[in-house]
């Protein structure tokens, strides 16, 4: 009979039961933990696991069934490898853990072993306490640290004077800094014509001016069937606005001649608004046409 149907057959009258061990090597040497399944009992085992340690080597033997040396933890105290499939042990027959300790130093090792048996197996348990081991560190974190790539710089905590917390500077720190030219808000490039914001007496801060206060000039031109000048260039303009007041649609022109049906349409009773706001500022001459003598313009222009 197979294992599974084996334990298949007992299963509904078999009693969980767990046995500890626990034995010291010394480096060098080997030596076995076991125990032997009475006479007149059935047992199967159902996990196992051990206490890990680098230079060791293990090897484990239920019954007639045999396993490959390892050198890896397969189950530990706190957390056993536990199979699907158990493996029988019948009277008589031994379950043995052998552990070579190829280390130089003596260790102690603990091992657990998980049966199911057709009754309560006499076998004493030893071992101390339950704890997470893995080699000579235990489950508790006792310290922890978080550095950068290298290892070499760590994370600080403070107390905050009622609770340890992660340290973690979030401000910008700038030693020195000079700013020698600007040309985002300048029309050329230089300081002397710096639109919406100036400079220091030392020309090295930017000051960005808010609420700047403009002049307005106003202006009513009429427009007729050739290209009229609305404004002459002016470097200092900020602010243009064009209304057409007329029943006629009028053309403009930035920078040059206007012709009919070219340029920027203004229908009548709409107007046009030239601004570093508005994204189109202009200080170049503009000029205006349109189908009809006499139509009116009103304009505006800050500076």
């Amino acid at each position: 009979m197979n294992n599974k149907k084996k334990y298949e057959s007992m299963k509904d009258i078999l009693t969980e039961q767990k046995i500890s061990k626990v034995v010291t090597i010394s480096g060098g040497s080997s030596d076995v933990i076991e125990f032997k399944i009475p006479r007149g009992r059935t047992a199967f085992l159902m996990g196992y696991g051990y206490d890990w340690y680098e230079d060791t080597e293990y090897t484990l033997n239920v019954g007639s069934q045999g396993f490959p040396k390892r050198k890896d933890q397969e189950g530990s105290i706190a957390q056993p490898v536990m199979w699907s499939i158990p493996f029988p042990i019948l009277s008589g027959q031994y379950v043995r853990l052998v552990i070579n300790n190829t280390g130089s130093s003596s260790q102690t090792y603990k091992a657990v072993f998980f049966l199911k048996t057709d009754g309560i197996l006499d076998i004493e348990s030893d071992g101390g306490e339950l704890v997470v081991a893995t080699g000579s560190a235990t489950g508790s974190v006792n310290s922890s640290s978080i550095t950068n790539q290298a290892g070499s710089v760590y994370v600080d905590v403070v107390n905050d004077g009622t609770t340890n917390r992660l340290c973690v500077d979030t401000e910008l720190e700038v030693t020195s800094a000079t700013i020698n030219n600007i040309k985002n808000l300048s029309t050329d490039g230089t300081k002397n014509n710096l639109r919406y914001g100036r400079v220091d007496s030392s020309d090295n801060q930017l000051v960005v001016e808010q609420g700047q206060s403009l002049t307005p000039t106003h202006s009513s031109i009429s427009v007729g069937t050739s290209s009229t000048s609305v404004l002459s260039s002016n470097s200092s303009r900020k602010n243009v606005l064009i209304q057409n007041i007329s029943d006629t649609n009028i053309f403009i022109n930035l920078g040059g001649t206007a012709t009919l049906n070219n340029g920027i349409l203004i229908q009548p009773n709409a107007s046009y608004e030239i601004s570093y706001m508005q994204g189109n500022l202009f200080t170049g001459s503009i000029s205006a046409i349109c189908s009809a003598s006499g139509k009116s313009l009103i304009v505006t222009e800050f500076q």
